[in-house]
């Protein structure tokens, strides 16, 4: 369990380089339930790795590691909730 974190950053940031964007989208998802803010991370550097100049005006990395962000703070304070209530 303390290994997780550091296994899903690396797995991460390889996923980024060498596998299709949907795989990684998934990591990035995995990745912020533990460490919430990595989505935002990840996503802004899914944009500077593969956006190509003027083929969008719309940063879709951005924009999945926000979503993934929100969905780790969601995750987290379900979780810091639930465990606190019980």
């Amino acid at each position: 369990s303390v290994m997780i974190r550091p296994v899903l950053l690396v797995a991460t940031f390889l996923s980024l380089v060498w596998l299709p964007w949907p795989v990684t989208i998934v990591f990035m998802v995995l990745t912020s339930i533990f460490i919430p803010i990595s989505g935002i991370v990840f996503g802004l550097l899914l944009d500077i790795f593969y956006a190509p100049l003027g083929v969008s005006s719309l940063p879709y990395g951005l924009m999945w590691g926000s979503i993934a962000t929100a969905i780790g703070f969601v995750v987290e304070r379900f979780l810091r909730t639930r465990i606190m209530g019980a």
